[in-house]
């Protein structure tokens, strides 16, 4: 009898280690979980970094890995999201404006922030007419405009790169640092910098004016601004170009 006892003890003892080995690892589970950590794809555990989206504009839908969606709720919202320490999909969508799509890796307990482009899906602006007394400057700035070279380049709102067309093909230039950001097979006839920004670029070669980022290292997004005939533009401010097509000449919002 007492070896009986003896041995239902001893499993009653073995039964409430293991509930509290059991306990254990659930708690601090969860307390690694609420403190950010994460397991990897290798099954190793770090800290989960965080991504930083610049929304400018009310509605936009944020989609992470094809799953989780966030919509803002106002202009110049700034979403913080916490990510784990790997590969993911970013896809950025407001209605009537292009996706915008980004693969990005996020390292443990680092912090990445991203500046999605908006771009309409139809071009919105002003037609400007031969009776307009700034007509006939505005088309003699366009007709003269000439492209940027390596000698002559355009310098980036931040000062950080330089743009230039040789070979035809659009080059941007950190320091000693080139990069090919584009070589379309119709000729280009003008090339500025995006807005006010330094990693995307605005250029007009064959039926359109399109926008392209600089990067060439992740999925390189590219959207159309304008189809027409055969334009050409200057900049006009942070916001908008002109767009001279034939005799046409308008103010359109980029």
């Amino acid at each position: 009898m007492d070896n009986i006892a003896k041995e239902k003890n001893f499993e009653k003892k073995l039964k409430l280690i293991w509930i509290a080995i059991i306990i254990f690892i659930f708690v601090g589970g969860l307390t690694a979980y609420f403190f950010g950590y994460r397991f990897t794809k290798n099954l190793s555990i770090a800290k989960s970094g965080y991504l930083t989206i610049e929304a400018p504009l009310s509605n936009t839908f944020v989609y992470i890995d094809n799953k989780e969606k966030i919509q803002t709720q106002k202009d110049n919202e700034e979403i913080k999201v916490m990510l784990s320490p790997e590969v993911h999909t970013i896809i950025v969508g407001r209605d009537r404006y292009f996706p915008w799509t980004k693969s990005l890796e996020m390292e443990p307990d680092k912090e990445i922030k991203i500046n999605p482009l908006y771009v309409s899906e139809n071009a919105s602006g002003q037609m400007i007419t031969k009776n307009d007394p700034e007509y006939w400057k505005i088309r003699n700035q366009i007709t003269s405009n000439k492209l940027p070279t390596e000698k002559t380049p355009i310098i980036s709102p931040d000062n950080k790169y330089s743009l230039y067309v040789a070979d035809n093909t659009v080059i941007a230039k950190v320091g000693t640092t080139t990069t090919n950001v584009i070589k379309p097979e119709t000729p280009i006839k003008n090339v500025s910098f995006y807005k006010d920004r330094s990693d995307a670029v605005v250029f007009s070669t064959g039926n359109g004016v399109f926008v392209i980022e600089i990067d060439t290292n992740s999925y390189q997004n590219f959207m159309p601004i304008y189809k027409g005939t055969k334009p050409v533009f200057i900049k006009n401010d942070a916001n908008s170009i002109y767009i001279l097509d034939g005799e046409a000449l308008m103010q359109v919002v980029i």
